[in-house]
């Protein structure tokens, strides 16, 4: 049961502490995690939000699309190996017991 209180508690501070977003088939989706906090940092709770602007939406795809340029960066970096020799392309062999080689 709720216990009443004299007055509000002193939320001075908005901080995102965590988000989440999943790209599933092309649609984002997400929450965000954020804390309310007194005036000198000091955490009194938290809540789940998700109903974001169009104008977050946009800047969430700019995000991800910015994550995407920099690990096609990275992949193509003079200095990213994937392996330490040539790897020969070979097809995955399936026998009828499911076992690979």
């Amino acid at each position: 049961m709720p216990t009443d209180i004299e007055k509000p508690l002193p939320i001075f501070k908005l901080q995102v502490t965590e988000l989440n977003i999943n790209s599933t088939a092309g649609l984002l989706q997400g929450i965000a995690k954020i804390s309310y906090l007194t005036g000198d940092g000091a955490s009194l709770g938290d809540i789940q939000y998700s109903a974001w602007s169009s104008e977050t939406w946009d800047k969430v795809a700019d995000l991800c699309k910015s994550i995407e340029e920099d690990i096609e960066k990275t992949f193509k970096s003079d200095r990213f190996i994937q392996w330490d020799n040539e790897q020969n392309e070979e097809p995955i062999e399936y026998n009828s017991q499911g076992d690979w080689k």
